[in-house]
């Protein structure tokens, strides 16, 4: 067999390409979930993300394996907007591990970055 470096990297070759093919299915919306259901479902791809140490990737690619994994289709199907789908699940992750006070903070920085990139962006042309 392959050295465990070559392995993980193969595996992860594996799930970009599963990304893919998630990302170029242009069926109906039907169809589209039919196949993401039976990509989720197929046996290799469930055994090849539990054999493989997913806590060590970054939050996307955890949570796109996390999707498939716990079969949580809706999310893999909202694909159009995956920038929504990514920042409603960071939010729910900062919920869990921040308390009120820590998350009212960081809202009120987060809201005061962006008035001030906007305000760069539209004093950029001047």
């Amino acid at each position: 067999g392959y050295d465990n470096d070559t392995e993980l990297r193969l595996k992860r070759m594996f799930f970009i390409y599963i990304k893919m093919c998630i990302s170029q299915l242009k069926c109906i919306h039907d169809k589209r979930k039919e196949k993401i259901i039976e990509i989720c479902n197929d046996n290799v791809v469930q055994e090849t993300i539990m054999n493989y140490p997913v806590s060590k990737l970054g939050i996307k690619q955890k949570l796109f394996l996390n999707l498939i994994y716990y079969k949580k289709y809706f999310g893999i199907v909202m694909n159009s907007c995956p920038h929504l789908f990514f920042l409603s699940s960071l939010a729910c992750k900062l919920s869990e591990c921040l308390d009120e006070k820590e998350l009212a903070v960081l809202s009120a920085d987060l809201m005061a970055l962006g008035d001030l990139l906007a305000s760069l962006l539209a004093h950029k042309d001047c």
